[in-house]
């Protein structure tokens, strides 16, 4: 395997960790109707940050093809 295989691996690891950031996210987002602890705004946040994740993850991979 050389350097741009072990790269797009790794990439990939981090899109779906992102994504499960996000989704945990959501839901925690959108249990705040079912609870008296108010927990929308972390959820909320958790959603931020893996939507940033992977974005940030894309323009690694556009910077590794250029």
């Amino acid at each position: 395997m050389n350097h741009f295989s072990v790269s797009m691996v790794k990439s990939v690891l981090r899109i779906i960790a992102g994504g499960v950031l996000a989704y945990a996210g959501y839901e925690l987002w959108s249990a705040n109707d079912y609870t008296d602890i108010i927990i929308a705004y972390s959820g909320y946040l958790m959603m931020f940050s893996g939507v940033a994740f992977v974005l940030a993850e894309i323009l690694g991979i556009v910077e590794e093809i250029v």
